[in-house]
């Protein structure tokens, strides 16, 4: 999932939820493709889009990408958070 947003702990791609909402599926049909997430993650990967986040996110992730470990996305009180866990830089 390198270079790709993901709902934390989760190892679900915040896009392909949102690629979901988009084609029509419901919260229960989401959750019942994928029994790991929650309403809330849906919640989260919709805020995440309707605030422009995903390509914006996507083009640094991808000039950092040969720093990233990995990342995961937390929405609160309608605010993203997104955290970045980066190797240490060798050389």
């Amino acid at each position: 999932m390198l270079g790709k947003p993901i709902i934390r702990g989760k190892c679900v791609p915040v896009n392909l939820i949102i690629k979901l909402v988009a084609r029509g599926w419901r919260d229960k049909d989401i959750i019942q493709e994928y029994p790991i997430l929650k309403k809330e993650d849906i919640r989260t990967a919709l805020i995440y889009a309707e605030n422009g986040e995903v390509s914006a996110l996507e083009t640094i992730l991808s000039k950092l990408a040969n720093r990233i470990l990995g990342h995961f996305v937390v929405a609160s009180d309608d605010k993203i958070h997104i955290h970045l866990l980066l190797n240490k830089k060798v050389g």
